[in-house]
């Protein structure tokens, strides 16, 4: 799978889900290989809200 950045993204399984009713879509990523999940994260507020306090 190619991210918007052009690297690859490694993983084991992905699951799209898609309710058009609804105009909701989830992706799930599983066993995320590569890059990793620090490299992916980092900058998310969710991300740094969590682990900055570690």
């Amino acid at each position: 799978m190619l991210m918007d950045d052009g690297r690859v993204l490694r993983c084991q399984a992905i699951s799209i889900q898609d309710w058009p009713d609804l105009n909701e879509r989830e992706v799930h990523l599983l066993g995320v290989v590569e890059p990793s999940f620090e490299a992916l994260f980092s900058e998310h507020p969710d991300y740094l809200a969590y682990w900055a306090k570690k």
